[in-house]
Protein backbone atom coordinates (compact mmCIF):
# COMPACT_ATOMS: atom_id res chain seq x y z
CA UNK A 1 0.00 0.00 0.00
CA UNK A 2 1.03 3.23 -1.41
CA UNK A 3 2.11 6.44 1.27
CA UNK A 4 -1.17 8.45 -1.04
CA UNK A 5 -3.37 5.20 -0.08
CA UNK A 6 -2.37 5.32 3.45
CA UNK A 7 -3.38 8.82 3.89
CA UNK A 8 -6.95 8.58 2.52
CA UNK A 9 -7.70 5.07 4.42
CA UNK A 10 -6.35 6.92 7.51
CA UNK A 11 -8.87 9.57 6.67
CA UNK A 12 -11.55 8.15 5.33
CA UNK A 13 -11.42 6.20 8.70
CA UNK A 14 -11.12 9.39 10.69
CA UNK A 15 -14.69 10.98 8.47
CA UNK A 16 -16.54 8.11 9.50
CA UNK A 17 -15.93 7.99 13.06
CA UNK A 18 -16.75 11.69 13.73
CA UNK A 19 -19.82 11.09 11.56
CA UNK A 20 -20.48 8.27 13.57
CA UNK A 21 -19.90 10.02 16.68
CA UNK A 22 -21.74 13.04 15.77
CA UNK A 23 -24.75 11.07 14.93
CA UNK A 24 -24.80 9.10 18.28
CA UNK A 25 -24.31 12.50 20.61
CA UNK A 26 -27.99 14.02 17.87
CA UNK A 27 -29.39 10.93 18.92
CA UNK A 28 -28.71 11.63 22.87
CA UNK A 29 -29.41 14.84 22.25
CA UNK A 30 -32.80 14.19 20.96
CA UNK A 31 -33.35 11.54 23.01
CA UNK A 32 -32.90 13.90 26.36
CA UNK A 33 -35.28 16.55 24.43
CA UNK A 34 -38.24 14.37 24.10
CA UNK A 35 -37.65 13.53 28.27
CA UNK A 36 -38.02 17.03 28.69
CA UNK A 37 -40.42 18.35 26.16
CA UNK A 38 -44.08 18.51 26.87
CA UNK A 39 -46.60 18.67 24.29
CA UNK A 40 -48.89 21.74 25.03
CA UNK A 41 -51.92 20.14 25.17
CA UNK A 42 -50.31 18.07 28.30
CA UNK A 43 -49.68 21.35 30.61
CA UNK A 44 -52.33 22.07 33.29
CA UNK A 45 -53.58 25.41 33.62
CA UNK A 46 -51.33 27.00 36.10
CA UNK A 47 -48.36 25.97 33.79
CA UNK A 48 -49.46 27.28 30.71
CA UNK A 49 -50.14 30.60 32.61
CA UNK A 50 -46.33 30.79 33.54
CA UNK A 51 -46.15 30.25 29.72
CA UNK A 52 -48.20 33.13 28.86
CA UNK A 53 -47.56 37.07 29.09
CA UNK A 54 -50.22 39.21 28.67
CA UNK A 55 -49.60 42.94 27.37
CA UNK A 56 -51.81 45.29 29.75
CA UNK A 57 -52.90 48.47 28.19
CA UNK A 58 -54.56 50.49 30.73
CA UNK A 59 -56.06 53.29 29.23
CA UNK A 60 -57.02 54.69 32.65
CA UNK A 61 -53.24 54.68 33.68
CA UNK A 62 -52.07 58.11 34.75
CA UNK A 63 -48.57 59.28 35.38
CA UNK A 64 -47.73 61.63 38.08
CA UNK A 65 -44.65 64.34 38.67
CA UNK A 66 -42.09 63.24 41.41
CA UNK A 67 -38.66 64.55 41.79
CA UNK A 68 -37.83 64.74 38.28
CA UNK A 69 -39.41 61.67 37.26
CA UNK A 70 -42.64 60.32 35.86
CA UNK A 71 -44.36 57.40 38.32
CA UNK A 72 -46.85 55.41 35.92
CA UNK A 73 -49.78 54.29 38.02
CA UNK A 74 -51.47 51.72 36.11
CA UNK A 75 -54.57 50.80 38.38
CA UNK A 76 -57.43 53.16 37.41
CA UNK A 77 -58.84 53.46 41.07
CA UNK A 78 -55.42 53.95 42.78
CA UNK A 79 -54.37 56.60 39.68
CA UNK A 80 -58.02 58.43 40.84
CA UNK A 81 -57.70 58.24 44.67
CA UNK A 82 -53.80 59.78 44.40
CA UNK A 83 -55.41 62.27 42.08
CA UNK A 84 -57.50 63.73 44.81
CA UNK A 85 -54.54 64.64 47.23
CA UNK A 86 -52.57 67.59 46.69
CA UNK A 87 -48.93 66.74 45.31
CA UNK A 88 -47.13 67.30 48.46
CA UNK A 89 -49.46 64.52 50.24
CA UNK A 90 -49.49 62.08 47.02
CA UNK A 91 -45.45 62.67 46.67
CA UNK A 92 -45.52 61.18 50.39
CA UNK A 93 -47.63 58.63 49.83
CA UNK A 94 -45.52 57.64 46.43
CA UNK A 95 -42.65 57.65 48.08
CA UNK A 96 -43.48 56.00 51.15
CA UNK A 97 -44.92 52.51 49.63
CA UNK A 98 -44.34 52.82 46.23
CA UNK A 99 -40.70 53.63 46.66
CA UNK A 100 -40.12 52.23 50.38
CA UNK A 101 -38.24 55.47 51.56
CA UNK A 102 -38.65 56.15 55.49
CA UNK A 103 -39.89 58.46 56.88
CA UNK A 104 -36.94 60.31 57.74
CA UNK A 105 -35.51 60.22 54.47
CA UNK A 106 -38.77 61.90 52.81
CA UNK A 107 -38.11 64.75 55.81
CA UNK A 108 -34.51 65.44 54.51
CA UNK A 109 -36.28 65.52 51.06
CA UNK A 110 -38.91 68.09 51.45
CA UNK A 111 -37.09 69.42 54.30
CA UNK A 112 -40.41 68.54 57.07
CA UNK A 113 -40.00 67.82 60.09
CA UNK A 114 -40.11 63.34 60.56
CA UNK A 115 -43.06 63.81 62.63
CA UNK A 116 -45.25 65.80 60.25
CA UNK A 117 -43.95 63.79 57.26
CA UNK A 118 -45.61 60.88 59.40
CA UNK A 119 -48.52 62.24 60.34
CA UNK A 120 -48.90 63.52 56.88
CA UNK A 121 -48.46 59.69 55.32
CA UNK A 122 -50.72 58.23 57.92
CA UNK A 123 -53.56 60.68 57.56
CA UNK A 124 -53.58 60.08 53.70
CA UNK A 125 -53.22 56.82 53.74
CA UNK A 126 -56.61 56.52 55.52
CA UNK A 127 -57.72 58.56 53.60
CA UNK A 128 -56.62 56.80 50.76
CA UNK A 129 -58.47 53.43 51.93
CA UNK A 130 -61.82 55.66 52.39
CA UNK A 131 -61.50 56.55 48.76
CA UNK A 132 -60.79 53.54 47.39
CA UNK A 133 -63.48 51.93 49.46
CA UNK A 134 -65.74 54.04 48.10
CA UNK A 135 -64.27 52.87 44.67
CA UNK A 136 -65.43 49.18 44.93
CA UNK A 137 -68.92 50.39 45.82
CA UNK A 138 -69.66 51.95 42.75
Amino acid sequence: MSLEEHKRHTFDTYCKRIVKNEAASAHREYKQQNQDEVVFSDLSSKEMQQLQYTDRYAPDRQTFPLLGMKIEILDSDLARALSAFSPERRSIIILSYLLDMTDLDIAHLFKLNRTTVRYRRKSSLKQLRKLMEGFEDE
